[in-house]
C-alpha cells in the first residue's frame, strides 16, 4: 500500500484543506472500501505536493543521481536538519535558482526521499518555534 496505512492517510488528510479531492478520497472510501494502489499514490502526491508549498518549495526537480528542491528561501536550520539525516549526500546552491540537492542512492525511492526530506524540515521548523 505504498507505505502509507489509513491512519496516516486521514490524519493527512486532516491536516491539510478539505478539497474536493480529498472529499473524494474520503467518499471512496465510505462506499468501496480502500482506495487501489494507483488512487493512494494520487492521494501521497498531493499531500507531498501540499507539504512541499508549506516549506517554500516551489519546484522538485531530478537531474542525474541528485533530488532538487528549488526554494524561495534558504533557511540554514533546515538546511542543517537535512545534511544531518543524509550525511555526505547533501548540496546547496544560492547561485541561479536557490535549491537544495541530496543525492540519490540506488535503494531510494523517489517519494520515500521527498517524504525523507520533508519530515527534517518540518522538525527543524518545530525546533525553530519551540
Amino acid at each position: 500500500m505504498l507505505g502509507l496505512d489509513r491512519d496516516v492517510v486521514d490524519a493527512a488528510m486532516e491536516e491539510i484543506e478539505d478539497t474536493e479531492d480529498v472529499r473524494c478520497a474520503r467518499l471512496w472510501r465510505r462506499r468501496f472500501g480502500e482506495p487501489p494502489a494507483p488512487v493512494l499514490g494520487l492521494i501521497r502526491t498531493s499531500l507531498l505536493r501540499a507539504y512541499s508549498a508549506q516549506h517554500n518549495i516551489y519546484e522538485i526537480g531530478r537531474k542525474g543521481d541528485k533530488l532538487l528542491l528549488y526554494i524561495d528561501d534558504l533557511d540554514m536550520q533546515e538546511i542543517s536538519a537535512i545534511a544531518a539525516g543524509f550525511p555526505g549526500r547533501v548540496t546547496v546552491s544560492a547561485a541561479g535558482k536557490p535549491h537544495i540537492a541530496v543525492r540519490i542512492m540506488p535503494q531510494d525511492k523517489m517519494l520515500d526521499l521527498l517524504e525523507k526530506v520533508l519530515m527534517l524540515m518540518n522538525t527543524a521548523n518545530k525546533q525553530k518555534d519551540s
